[in-house]
């Protein structure tokens, strides 16, 4: 299966994110107002969740993505259980060559705090060993592809993006462990399920560059950031055209 194609079916299951807010009951029996948003915040930057993933492109994706500025961000949800950078990394660099894929790691699970947003985020890295034609340099209806070198470089050793407005997907050279196999990238997966809360033509470059911010850290601590040829920022993307 394409890259393309597994675009079309990439689903997490939906869980409700967001602030409830309360009111308590006064000693005379009557209820005090519920308190405001801002009184009952909690939570901390985008730049300071799950060891600091985030820099200033992708905390500003995040924050525009979701409509908030405070965010938690759990070690475990459900039966997933995320790894700081190091851990990601140590473990990246000790998996065994791969014939497909590698374990999927769990990188980050953020929860706005501030904001009346329905769905979930979730970006993780993993091994791919690529096939003929899993690359495809071309956008089409609704799915975009991007040449984050910007050098039109199209082969597998290029740093290579792909989004909808519901996934981001970003592959990297990487010659540490597995990735010292042929045609095996590191990637980064940013992957939502209902998140309704930012509805407009540049999702797909968000949920990008959210992607590539995460990226950049998993290739820097992983050690092959020279060989990844992935820009440090990028300030505007630019989907490729279609093959028509």
């Amino acid at each position: 299966m394409s890259i393309t194609a597994q675009r079309l079916w990439w689903t997490t299951s939906a869980a409700a994110l967001g602030m409830a807010l309360g009111g308590c009951s006064a000693s005379n029996g009557t209820s005090a107002p519920s308190a405001s948003p801002v009184e009952t915040q909690q939570g901390r930057p985008a730049t300071q969740i799950c060891g600091s993933l985030l820099g200033d492109e992708g905390s500003s994706a995040l924050e525009k993505l979701t409509r908030s500025k405070h965010f938690a961000a759990p070690a475990t949800s459900g039966s997933i259980d995320t790894r700081s950078l190091a851990q990601a990394a140590k473990q990246l660099r000790g998996e065994a060559p791969v014939e497909r894929s590698g374990k999927r790691i769990y990188l980050c699970l953020p929860e706005p705090r501030d904001a009346h947003t329905v769905g979930t985020l979730q970006i993780s890295t993993q091994w791919l060993h690529l096939r003929s034609g899993d690359y495809s340099w071309a956008s089409t209806d609704g799915h975009f592809v991007f040449d984050l070198a910007g050098k039109g470089d199209k082969s597998t050793s290029a740093p290579y993006a792909s989004a909808t407005e519901q996934s981001a997907w970003l592959g990297f050279n990487c010659p540490v462990g597995p990735g010292k196999s042929d045609d095996t990238v590191l990637t980064v997966d940013v992957r939502t399920s209902l998140l309704d809360s930012y509805r407009d033509s540049d999702k797909p470059a968000l949920l990008t560059h959210l992607a590539h911010d995460s990226a950049v850290k998993v290739a820097k601590k992983a050690g092959c950031f020279a060989q990844s040829q992935l820009p440090a920022g990028i300030a505007t993307l630019t989907p490729l055209p279609s093959a028509d």
